[in-house]
């Protein structure tokens, strides 16, 4: 059987995660006279589109505490350029200022999870019974960036986790244009489209008094493939009960390996290449 190649999120995977994007018009938008050479129809920023998403954005920052499920679906583009699917369901718990949960079941039966409490960092492959761990940073935000920057983690959505989230979608949304108002998962939704420079975005947001997302497509433009990440978020909770062991890893008997640029950084500093075997293989998605 064919082993098809997949963006394995691991202790020491390189992808950094991404921030919100589209750029596309409603199907039934005819192409007007603004069109250009290639036919299509240039892309619109709709004061109502910008108004939802800014809700939706301040709306998730305000909250204290917060729980989620997210049933996701990423492309893995394959060397013959063939994107096969893969799938996985997390779920994200966030006490702010300081504490997050994420715990990740994918579709191959690996189970991974990342801790962040006021002390430390903690990324562990349940299966495999290796974890990662490093002192946190003062604030969750902090943490996030420490994370995608420096530890080179990936993790999906990320932004919407940060209480920067109305300042960063200011600053990279583009443009973002009104597509229609429709039901998903039984409930009222505006759906929009946007774009940043470098990802396409769709987002269906609550239309009631709780604008929280229910759905995203992200679509990396520039990656070869033009590959797509989905979420669909379900069971919202934003006064959820978490107990005081959640953002505590349970480590146990598991083996503590380091996460791979802090290896690269300390075998540089030595002059030495950097190895470790275990590391390189170690999950935390």
């Amino acid at each position: 059987m064919h082993k098809f190649r997949s963006p394995i999120f691991s202790i020491a995977s390189v992808a950094a995660a991404a921030v919100l994007a589209i750029s596309i018009s409603s199907p039934a938008r005819a192409v007007d006279a603004d069109a250009d050479d290639a036919g299509y129809a240039k892309p619109v920023d709709s004061p109502q589109a910008r108004q939802i998403l800014t809700g939706m954005a301040n709306f998730l920052a305000s909250q204290k505490a917060f729980r989620v499920d997210i049933d996701c679906a990423h492309d893995a583009v394959q060397p013959t350029g063939q994107k096969i699917e893969f799938i996985d369901r997390r779920q994200i718990t966030v006490r702010r200022p300081n504490e997050m949960r994420m715990d990740v079941q994918r579709s191959d039966g690996q189970s991974t999870a990342v801790y962040i409490n006021p002390a430390t960092i903690t990324a562990m492959d349940v299966n495999k019974k290796v974890y990662a761990q490093t002192e946190a940073k003062a604030s969750l935000d902090d943490n996030l960036k420490f994370l995608l920057r420096d530890l080179r983690m990936q993790l999906p959505m990320a932004l919407l986790l940060s209480s920067q989230l109305p300042a960063a979608l200011q600053k990279r949304v583009v443009q973002v244009d009104y597509v229609e108002q429709t039901t998903l998962l039984g409930k009222p939704v505006h759906h929009i489209a946007g774009s940043t420079n470098s990802i396409d975005f769709q987002m269906w947001i609550g239309a009631d008094k709780q604008p929280l997302p229910y759905r995203i497509v992200l679509t990396y433009r520039n990656a070869e493939g033009e590959p797509q990440f989905r979420g669909q978020f379900s069971n919202w909770e934003l006064s959820p009960w978490i107990r005081s062991a959640t953002f505590s890893p349970a480590v146990g008997n598991a083996h503590r390996i380091a996460f791979l640029p802090q290896i690269k950084a300390a075998a540089a500093a030595q002059g030495a290449p950097a190895q470790s075997a275990s590391a390189s293989k170690g999950a935390a998605k």
